[in-house]
């Protein structure tokens, strides 16, 4: 491994999770891009996924989504105010609730909350975040301290996982989806 060179400074975290949160919109912009070339129907056929459909998945990711940041918001509102943008959208109770019964409305959704994650993590998201806990209580009521992080690193990852079975969908239906790695985010080293 080569070490940095005088004047270039590796990244911190922050940059870390904004690189990730920028990444998240583009593959999420692509995903619904090639959704727009197939019909209705295809999208919510039964796929035989963890939930059913391509649409499925896509509420799925969402649902996730609004569960974590809800978290995320709830811990420190007043100074995470850019999570407002969850008062926009339904409020899921299950993890396979539909929250959008179709593309159009769904992909506005999905264009709103990355955007409030990416202004969030941009603009309020600090490292003393970052190197801190989140207190939170699961779906059976459950209480965890979890590393603030690690938990922000998990809501990317879900993502990431679930649009992985959607590609494949897409795949089987000979839809491309384009560049999906991470690599193709990453700033050259200069």
């Amino acid at each position: 491994m080569n070490s940095s060179p005088a004047n270039q400074i590796a990244p911190n975290q922050t940059a870390h999770f904004c690189l990730l949160a920028k990444y998240n919109s583009r593959m999420n912009r692509q995903l619904i891009d090639a959704a727009k070339t197939i019909n209705e129907e295809a999208l919510i056929e039964d796929k035989g996924a963890f939930f059913q459909s391509i649409l499925g998945t896509f509420n799925h990711i969402l649902v996730g989504d609004i569960f974590w940041l809800g978290r995320f918001y709830a811990q420190q509102p007043q100074r995470f105010s850019k999570l407002q943008v969850l008062n926009n959208l339904p409020s899921p109770t299950r993890l396979d609730d539909m929250l959008f019964d179709n593309l159009k409305a769904y992909a506005a959704g999905r264009f709103q909350l990355d955007e409030g994650i990416e202004n969030w993590i941009t603009s309020e998201v600090t490292e003393d975040d970052l190197s801190g806990y989140i207190a939170y209580r699961n779906s059976r009521g459950e209480e965890h301290k979890k590393s603030f992080s690690e938990v922000l690193s998990h809501l990317f990852n879900h993502q990431t996982h679930h649009r992985g079975q959607i590609t494949t969908l897409f795949s089987q239906l000979e839809v491309s989806v384009g560049h999906t790695d991470f690599i193709f985010d990453i700033p050259e080293w200069t």
